[in-house]
């Protein structure tokens, strides 16, 4: 029987004599909720696409059973896809789009111009002149391109780096010409590539074809893509996957005691890489390392030439 002692269904409210029944939840012998089958099947699928769970029409706190729904109307369980484990490809890539978004940050937000390139120009397979983004007004707009052209004009720097007397300057200064008139060596551009400040030359996964006009912001990413797999490799010697992992990795400094309960002490971090050439005093991350950076640098080699 219903709550209300009539033998009728509580949704259409006519006669449970007639047609098929289902009894929802029942008391023992003291009272049961009945409905007609078709009509508490409709109640639970308009309850289910609602999205609400199906329960009685006469006692709403009552969720109706499992097994008193219909197999065809049942919600359909949520089938969990696991996404797949990154590689360690993808791995590198979202570091080093990280490690870029920081440095615009910084660009869009901070006092001076962060330091995050680095470009070293080679002589005859030999590190000679360096340089920084910063001090060379170098944006994230400039492109290989540009930045040759830059180097180009950096050749009495060049000239002096080397000095009067090494053998391309003593051949340079054979003409009479160029001496008397102070005139300087004109620099041709042999090659352009990712690299490390201690040592000229191609490396692993830095042997890589370099369009010129691939942005800085491009090169950066990239560079930082690329080192981290260097950094894995069996076929470079683990001197110079040491220096990768200084220039990739932060550094654990100097370590800052707790000064309270709510406080375990920190280490001041860096990257800290000891083939860094001097950092400016004011692009240092701590003034006291000189060659500490607040970010991970991306090294291009320039290898040049004189023109004769």
């Amino acid at each position: 029987m219903n709550d209300d002692n009539e033998n009728n269904c509580g949704i259409c409210q006519s006669s449970l004599d007639t047609g098929r029944t289902k009894i929802v939840h029942k008391n023992n012998k003291v009272w049961k909720h009945e409905f007609h089958k078709p009509c508490i099947d409709a109640w639970i699928k308009t309850c289910i696409q609602a999205g609400r769970l199906p329960s009685c029409p006469l006692c709403p706190s009552f969720v109706i059973p499992d097994d008193k729904i219909p197999s065809n109307i049942k919600p359909k369980p949520k089938v969990l896809i696991q996404a797949p484990e990154p590689t360690e490809e993808e791995i590198s890539l979202q570091v080093a789009r990280d490690r870029w978004a920081e440095i615009l940050r910084h660009i869009n937000y901070g006092n001076l111009p962060p330091l995050y390139t680095g470009i070293m120009i080679c002589s005859r397979g030999r590190p000679c002149v360096h340089m920084f983004n910063p001090d060379n007004r170098i944006n994230p707009a400039w492109n290989l391109g540009r930045i040759k052209e830059h180097v180009r004009r950096a050749n009495r720097i060049v000239y002096s780096h080397k000095g009067i007397l090494d053998a391309d300057n003593l051949a340079h200064n054979t003409t009479l010409s160029n001496w008397t008139q102070m005139k300087y060596p004109e620099l041709r551009i042999v090659d352009a590539y990712y690299g490390i400040p201690s040592q000229s030359g191609r490396l692993g996964k830095f042997d890589i074809e370099m369009p010129d006009d691939k942005t800085v912001e491009e090169m950066y990413i990239e560079y930082q893509t690329l080192i981290r797999e260097n950094i894995k490799r069996s076929d470079l010697s683990e001197t110079i996957k040491e220096h990768m992992r200084d220039i990739y990795y932060e550094t654990n400094l100097e370590f800052n005691p707790s000064t309270g309960p709510d406080d375990p002490g920190h280490y001041d971090k860096a990257f800290l890489s000891p083939a860094n050439p001097t950092i400016p005093f004011e692009h240092r991350r701590y003034r006291r390392y000189s060659q500490s950076t607040e970010y991970s640098l991306m090294w291009l080699m320039v290898d040049v030439e004189y023109v004769v």
